[in-house]
């Protein structure tokens, strides 16, 4: 399944579980995702960016939260307790949409929209945050790849399972079929913790001997930890760029497909079928590309495809704004994200300490990213689409696109001054 010369034989079994894991987590997500799609197309462009709003809002709740549960359980348990606690909700969200009256459909939209962002986000977040302090540096960059992958076969079997059954089973069984396979995950994560913990007893004591440590850290340390840190705040400025970016295609992607497509079953097809080639195309990046770009070019170029990618695309969306240019850029920009930027910047994370790999990671991965999101979905209601008849929009990225591109530079950088200086104190 992996290839052979980057993953060592004692690291098999661990990667194995770490695909598995990843893999029956976004299957459930990619079940989820059609739906949410589903319940936003019927909504006015204007909802839209109340509830990025909403999102945004809901994470700056949760976050202190968060690190307060990330300071007194057990690392270890961080994962289970986390998701845990989503299913929950999964399932309690199930049965309102079985048993709830038909006047509640306007309401479930807004808040599945709102959940489901929210888990996605923490439910990604928590898992490298165990990947970034199980593995090293260099294991990061060799088993990253290939574990990420694990995403990309899990989205394509989720999204083929929702595509030709969603009709048959029906909105509450979708979302009981998604809570299994997310507890079955966490079945594959305590082995891969248990696994991964007695193969190195002194990691072990590691991840146990930081808890006081986390304990005094305070619940509003992950902010603290990025507003001090110039390297997490660069991580900081790449994850915005990366929504801002994203948010403001996706906006346009909706509001486009909404108008040529008027019929919500052609345009839960064609969503799905966007998803499925850029699930495909990560799949080829990840397993082929990833582990050799990362580690003949250097992570500053691999962190900078995916905005030289967007300045590619914004240039022919200035020229063409169809619903099929909009498709294709989606995708290119997707397998790009997934593919090449998903597992560079989580390796990012590997010359952290244990309190910045889950409390600071936690805030960039939820707070910022929701908090781009929220200011580039305002940005295109006040200006986009007025600007998109005209091709203006996409003109005006291309400045922010090369913003990105000095910010991944300055983070390859950075990361190697960790990395010496580390290695001098050793």
């Amino acid at each position: 399944m992996f290839p052979r010369m980057s993953i060592e034989k004692q690291e098999r079994t661990w990667v194995a579980f770490a695909f598995g894991w990843f893999f029956l987590l976004m299957a459930g997500y990619q079940i989820l995702r059609p739906i949410r799609e589903s319940f936003v197309s019927d909504l006015p462009s204007e909802d839209k960016p109340t509830l990025f709003a909403v999102v945004f809002f809901v994470m700056l709740a949760a976050v202190p939260i968060f690190g307060w549960v990330s300071s007194v359980v057990p690392r270890r348990w961080l994962a289970h307790v986390v998701f845990h606690f989503f299913v929950a909700q999964l399932v309690a969200f199930a049965c309102w949409v079985f048993w709830g009256p038909e006047a509640h459909a306007v309401w479930q939209a807004r808040v599945f929209f709102v959940w489901l962002t929210v888990f996605i986000l923490f439910a990604t977040s928590v898992f490298w945050s165990v990947m970034a302090d199980l593995f090293s540096k260099a294991q990061g960059e060799r088993l990253f790849g290939p574990i990420a992958a694990g995403a990309t076969l899990g989205g394509i079997v989720g999204s083929a399972f929702a595509t030709s059954l969603a009709a048959l089973l029906g909105l509450a069984w979708m979302l009981a079929i998604a809570a299994v396979l997310l507890e079955l995950g966490l079945t594959l994560a305590s082995s891969l913790q248990r696994t991964v913990t007695a193969s190195n007893l002194a990691e072990h004591e590691v991840m146990e001997s930081d808890s006081e440590a986390r304990k005094q850290s305070g619940v509003l340390a992950g902010i603290g930890d990025v507003c001090r840190s110039p390297y997490l705040r660069l991580i900081a400025c790449y994850i915005a760029l990366i929504s801002f970016c994203g948010t403001i295609v996706y906006m346009q992607l909706t509001d486009t497909a909404r108008e040529a497509i008027p019929d919500r079953d052609e345009r839960t097809a064609f969503f799905a079928s966007l998803n499925l080639y850029t699930q495909l195309g990560t799949l080829v990046v990840q397993f082929l590309l990833i582990g050799p770009m990362m580690k003949r070019l250097g992570l500053g170029i691999v962190l900078s495809v995916l905005p030289i990618v967007y300045a590619i695309c914004f240039v022919l969306l200035g020229f063409s704004s169809s619903l099929i240019a909009l498709g294709l850029v989606d995708v290119l920009t997707r397998i790009g994200a997934y593919g090449v930027t998903v597992p560079a910047r989580e390796v990012l994370f590997t010359v952290v300490n244990p309190s910045e790999k889950y409390k600071a990671k936690n805030v960039i991965d939820t707070v910022v990213l929701r908090g781009s999101d929220a200011a580039a979905s305002r940005l295109y209601a006040g200006i986009g689409q007025a600007a998109s008849a005209t091709g203006v929009v996409p003109w005006l990225m291309l400045p922010v696109t090369a913003v990105w591109v000095f910010v991944a530079w300055r983070l390859g950088k950075g990361q190697q001054r960790l990395i010496e200086g580390e290695s001098i104190k050793n």
